[in-house]
């Protein structure tokens, strides 16, 4: 690992072999079957049916600043960094009775969850869970899954300064639709960031905001 870290093995390049490591390290094959198994898991290599082994294509690390009142979309606009929202579904998630703060949002009305994926570089790189209250929206259950963007969708409906409260970070591992669709193994760290998002003007709650990145696709600036 940490040879194919500071580029010991050339990039897209076939490793050695099971029987070449398990002669030099005097061990199993079925040793060093399970080792390549958890790089991949990990993210490091990538296995290729019948030819073997490979170290995965490297590609630069992101900037990103940890702060909800600005657009994803726009992070990336200001660094000229390709860039696109496919929203993976808007579904009814009930009144959140199983989380206070979900429950406070949602009021007298009925919650949804929309999740979008943010793919950079035309590479997976991470999904953005908006939870939002038909209190609040009464036409989100038919617009969510046209939403791509919650902040032009909030500019459309005379909203247009956010600022956000109550972040929470916190590190995890991905479960198997993250895995999908993120396209990563099982130990790639996931760094999420929970928030509230909120009109600047008025105050009002729009969402709470859920975003997953992957931790191997950016590097992090915390503001204060």
């Amino acid at each position: 690992m940490d040879k194919i870290i500071h580029h010991g093995f050339p990039e897209d390049k076939k490793l050695p072999s099971e029987n070449e490591l398990a002669i030099f390290f005097g061990t199993t094959r079925n040793s060093v079957r399970k080792v390549y198994e958890t790089l991949e898991a990990m993210g490091y290599i990538i296995s290729k049916q019948g030819l073997g082994h490979f170290s995965r294509l490297k590609r630069p690390a992101i900037d990103l600043t940890l702060r909800g009142d600005v657009s994803f979309s726009e992070k990336m606009s200001r660094q000229n960094i390709p860039y696109r929202s496919l929203n993976v579904h808007c579904k009814l998630i009930g009144d959140g009775s199983g989380d206070e703060r979900l429950r406070q949002l949602c009021g007298e009305g009925e919650l949804y969850e929309i999740c979008r994926l943010r793919i950079v570089h035309d590479v997976p790189a991470a999904l953005h869970y908006s939870y939002v209250s038909t209190a609040m929206f009464p036409d989100i259950k038919a617009e969510g899954k046209y939403i791509d963007s919650m902040f032009s969708y909030y500019s459309s409906k005379g909203y247009r300064t956010f600022i956000s409260s109550g972040s929470e970070l916190s590190v995890s591992f991905p479960h198997t639709e993250e895995q999908d669709l993120l396209e990563c193994g099982e130990l790639v760290p996931l760094l999420i960031l929970e928030s509230n998002c909120l009109d600047k003007t008025s105050r009002k709650l729009l969402e709470l905001t859920k975003i997953v990145y992957r931790s191997d696709r950016f590097k992090y600036k915390i503001n204060f």
